[in-house]
């Protein structure tokens, strides 16, 4: 199993729905994959793969409310043999103020390794993609402590990239960790080459050595959640963002399985 989280210094930058795509992708691969949604204050991936009813959350999973359960996508169809399952969470005031106010730091920390731990001997999947808080907080530091990757996933402007830089900086001293750099939401028409210069202006000269991925802007997803690498391939359609989406999901595959 490897553990790749999704992380994002600023919230808004496209985290989720990358992470979405990437599943899908991955899995259709042929391999077997499961999403962990602990974005817990703002879940969203069981809306982004249209999953309408949700029995058990991560939140009740963490507080001990309820046994580890997994939700099957299977309202899309995924070719070769793969699967993906999804721990979602759907936020509640009682379970947050439990797990995040009236618990100390440690038990949420150890809590999730626990969690992570218990999909692997349960569940045994080839890939776990976990979506995490954005900011630095203790969901943060649990997940890089268990993390074979870490997808940093900023929008280019200067308030992200400055971030973006700490958690590089925090990241380049955890030696077991691979980063991947994905700027998303790029305008590309003409700003390829100006927006690359920015970003390792910004992030300084060890970026070129970093993995580094830009995403395509798409108007439509501002005004719905959906899977675009679905919707693209299920068509049959040729597609910028699809592409983009599809080099990550190999990177990813080439780091795990040597493919």
């Amino acid at each position: 199993m490897a553990i790749v989280t999704f992380y994002s210094y600023k919230g808004g930058v496209g985290r989720s729905i990358l992470l979405a795509n990437t599943a899908y992708l991955i899995a259709s691969m042929g391999y077997n994959v499961v999403c962990v949604d602990f974005d817990l204050e703002a879940g969203g991936l069981h809306s982004i793969f249209s999953i309408k009813k949700v029995n058990v959350t991560s939140l009740q999973v963490l507080t001990g409310k309820s046994l580890l359960t997994l939700v099957n996508v299977d309202n899309i169809p995924i070719p070769n043999g793969g699967s993906i399952k999804i721990l979602p969470t759907v936020s509640t005031e009682g379970y947050l103020v439990n797990i995040l106010v009236e618990s100390p730091p440690t038990n949420l920390i150890n809590r999730m390794k626990q969690v992570l731990t218990q999909i692997n001997d349960e569940f045994h999947p080839d890939f776990v993609l976990v979506d995490s808080r954005s900011g630095i907080n203790e969901v943060m530091q649990a997940l890089f402590d268990v993390s074979d990757i870490v997808v940093l996933v900023l929008k280019p402007n200067r308030q992200n990239l400055v971030g973006g830089k700490t958690i590089l900086d925090y990241l380049n001293t955890q030696k077991k960790i691979v980063p991947i750099l994905i700027v998303s939401q790029v305008i590309r028409k003409g700003h390829s080459k100006l927006l690359q210069k920015f970003v390792q202006g910004i992030l300084g000269r060890d970026t070129p050595k970093l993995p580094l991925y830009l995403i395509e802007f798409d108007p439509g997803l501002l005004y719905d959640e959906y899977l675009p690498s679905v919707r693209y391939i299920s068509n049959n359609k040729k597609s910028s963002l699809l592409k983009d989406y599809r080099e990550v999901a190999k990177k990813l595959v080439n780091i795990v399985m040597g493919d």
